[in-house]
């Protein structure tokens, strides 16, 4: 080894890094085979996350017009503004706490989700955290390219009623983030990913969970019904695109092209012969010699 060479830690040299940072039980846990990519996936999930969080901001200075209420008027008139002056004027203070809860919840429960798949099925919480992961990274494309005000900032008449009953200035980095709307599009995600993975139980808690937060966030004014539409579109997008077997596709490519190129080379097409091609067979002199003698008799006759 020369002077002035660095030695790079290699994955043994970060695992045990890793090691000194988690107590003894956790590294007897983690030990076991199917538990380890939970070291790996964790703080993977966390940064990725913070990081879609962070870009959020940017995501309406990009530039792209900004959409108010007209398509939800358009296609559903204005629930929220009936829902609050028919609903909510009946009992302000229960459904104002009602849904102050309700929106509050969605912070810890996806964690909660979380940890269920690591302690019941850790081997799969890769899978969960890329679902999670793609759709915050898929709805960064729509805050960016269709920005739109929410009911409370468009609508006249519409109260937000989760700031109203807690008294406080909600501040967002984006208001206009709403299309499709994170409340409803994360549970629907991790119900969908349980339903997946054939667990039942965790999926239709979730799944009902999910309805929960669509009835919240039309009623307080935080989204419009077709920001709820737009979450059901993100997370069956979601379904899809993991239901693809990559490898199957591939391979299927692969026979596709030299099938095609066998279907090509099959076919067989006999040449046109010329008229003189009869002749190709008798040597040339032979061949001049005839034709000198028929132009003699020719000349002859």
């Amino acid at each position: 080894m020369g002077v002035g060479s660095t030695i790079r830690p290699g994955p043994a040299d970060l695992r045990q890094v890793a090691w000194k940072f988690t107590l003894p039980r956790t590294r007897a846990a983690l030990r076991k085979r199917r538990r380890s990519g939970l070291l790996v996936w964790w703080p993977v999930a966390i940064v990725a996350l913070l990081l879609c969080v962070g870009l959020r901001g940017f995501a309406d200075d990009v530039g792209f017009p900004v959409h108010g209420s007209e398509i939800e008027s358009g296609v559903f008139g204005s629930p929220t503004l009936w829902l609050q002056q028919h609903i909510y004027s009946l009992w302000p203070w229960f459904f104002g706490w009602a849904c102050a809860i309700v929106h509050a919840s969605w912070f810890p429960v996806p964690w909660l989700a979380a940890l269920l798949v690591s302690w019941r099925r850790p081997e799969r919480i890769g899978s969960f955290f890329r679902w999670w992961i793609a759709l915050h990274a898929g709805a960064l494309i729509s805050f960016a390219l269709f920005p739109l005000e929410p009911p409370w900032m468009a609508e006249a008449g519409v109260t937000r009623i989760v700031a109203q009953t807690l008294n406080e200035r909600m501040d967002d980095v984006n208001a206009l983030a709403a299309m499709p709307s994170l409340h409803v599009a994360l549970p629907l995600t991790i119900a969908a990913w349980f339903y997946r993975e054939r667990w039942t139980a965790p999926a239709s808690v979730m799944l009902a969970y999910g309805g929960l937060v669509a009835s919240e966030v039309v009623f307080s004014g935080e989204h419009y019904v077709i920001d709820v539409v737009g979450a059901l579109a993100a997370a069956g997008l979601i379904y899809l695109v993991a239901s693809i077997d990559a490898r199957r596709l591939f391979s299927w490519i692969r026979r596709l092209a030299p099938a095609q190129a066998d279907s090509g080379e099959g076919e067989s097409f006999e040449p046109v012969r010329s008229p003189q091609s009869a002749f190709s067979s008798v040597p040339a002199r032979r061949a001049i010699a005839e034709a000198a003698v028929s132009q003699a008799a020719g000349r002859e006759s």
